[in-house]
């Protein structure tokens, strides 16, 4: 199989008959363009997305901080995002794929994702307050940091959720000869979405106790770029083709794995590049906004508010 001028390898367990390919997984690309206009709407929730994720990244460890969790667990905290990117971005593509709702295949996930991002958000911004009302008490906040902390696993979970489809949905419309203008508009849009999040924890000054503004912020512009997204990624209803076997609640793990095992050896190379990308990537990068709040600029998680020693953040 070719794509443009670079032979693509087929895997050798696909050639030896180990692993027998879906017919019903695959998505024919449309060869009817869209207007370049159409092409930036459909990416602009990657901007909102985006802007969730930096703001994570930028406020969640010094806010463990302020509520008294140690820096061992606040790293171990940080495994949920891959783990469960790793589990749920696979398996919503795949249901995905095959879904018939009459809304499309990807606009009933990117909504439902859309609501447990909000509400996650919503809860993990407010975690210090509702552990007072549950019954912290004396500097202990046991309470705070398990509703922190299970909002943060749903929030992970939930922003995957979103991602995986909206990257879908450009590659479902756009014509084949707009794949690669498409993905390069994503990428601007979430370095935008990027900027953007670092630069509201900027003006709300300290994040650490801004964050019920910041989050709202954030889930305000992310329920604005989703429904935008949602509004011109118009899409026909799927329909299976004939003869497709009906689905099992195994069968989205099934398919994930054949993919894995299906890959071309040039994807496999791809994967094991990120593999140790993101190894690195994440060594530092959770904790990059406290260290840097702290060793640099000499902050502390528990300074009290206009202090002359600032909160790290």
């Amino acid at each position: 199989m070719e794509a443009g001028h670079i032979q693509v390898d087929r895997s050798p367990l696909l050639d030896k008959g180990i692993v027998q390919e879906d017919p019903s997984s695959f998505v024919p690309v449309q060869d009817k363009r869209i207007s370049l206009l159409t092409l930036i709407l459909l990416n602009v929730a990657l901007v909102g997305v985006q802007f969730a994720w930096s703001v994570e990244l930028a406020i969640v460890t010094p806010y463990f901080n302020v509520l008294g969790l140690s820096d061992t667990l606040n790293h171990l905290v940080w495994a949920a995002g891959p783990i469960s990117g790793f589990i749920v971005s696979p398996t919503v593509g795949v249901l995905s794929d095959r879904s018939t709702a009459r809304w499309g295949r990807r606009r009933p996930f990117i909504l439902g994702g859309l609501i447990f991002v909000v509400a996650s958000m919503v809860l993990f911004s407010n975690s210090k307050e509702l552990g007072e009302a549950i019954g912290d008490h004396d500097g202990s906040r046991k309470f705070a940091i398990g509703i922190a902390f299970a909002a943060f696993l749903f929030m992970d979970l939930s922003i995957n959720a979103v991602q995986t489809p909206i990257r879908a949905l450009v590659s479902d419309l756009a014509s084949r000869d707009q794949q690669n203008l498409g993905q390069s508009i994503a990428t601007l849009m979430q370095g935008i979405g990027a900027v953007s999040g670092n630069a509201v924890c900027y003006v709300f000054d300290p994040p650490t106790d801004k964050i019920r503004w910041i989050f709202m912020v954030g889930y305000g512009l992310l329920i604005v770029c989703i429904l935008v997204t949602l509004y011109f990624g118009k899409e026909t209803p799927f329909v299976l083709p004939p003869g497709s076997p009906k689905q099992t609640i195994l069968d989205p793990f099934k398919q994930v794995a054949r993919g894995v095992l299906s890959m071309s050896r040039e994807m496999i190379m791809l994967c094991v590049v990120q593999f140790f990308a993101w190894l690195a990537w994440f060594t530092f990068l959770p904790n990059a906004s406290s260290w840097m709040g702290s060793e640099v600029y000499g902050g502390d998680a528990d300074a009290p508010t206009g202090s002359a020693k600032p909160q790290t953040v």
